[in-house]
């Protein structure tokens, strides 16, 4: 019961583009529609729509009690980063680097978050939560 409370997880969500490419996706089906009968539109506008649901339900990033978690691409590639192997990140206007050092090979890494495809009240919590894991880490090393 005690791992329950210590289990922290907080999800940040991509979502700022997909009503924009909803309303695309929406009204390319509607008029391909009225001029073809074929049904190969209808499954493309579904699969779209199962993938958009799914985007959007989805967390771009996550960060747990001791690490940070970044689906690159839905399904296929997450990259996991262990706070103790995170070196510095630095924060471009679309995106955050992350430099970290592999524990189990020591070569040195760059994690990639994209930010343009966040609102601006998830990016900065995410800007924030980033330094109170950084400044932890500072803290611990001094000690």
């Amino acid at each position: 019961m005690e791992n329950k409370k210590n289990d922290f997880k907080k999800h940040y969500y991509a979502r700022k583009y997909l009503y924009v490419i909803f309303g695309i996706i929406t009204s390319a089906f509607l008029s391909n529609r009225r001029h073809s009968s074929s049904d190969i539109f209808l499954i493309m506008f579904l699969f779209a729509i199962v993938m958009m649901f799914i985007r959007y339900n989805t967390a771009y990033v996550t960060i747990g009690n001791d690490y940070i978690k970044i689906n690159i691409v839905i399904f296929i590639k997450v990259l996991y980063i262990q706070f103790n192997e995170i070196i510095n990140y630095n924060y471009d206007q679309k995106k955050i680097e992350i430099y970290y050092k592999c524990s189990y090979s020591g070569e040195e890494k760059k994690g990639i978050i994209y930010t343009n495809q966040f609102g601006e009240n998830e990016k900065e919590s995410l800007l924030q939560e980033l330094n109170k894991i950084c400044n932890e880490k500072k803290q611990k090393n001094n000690i």
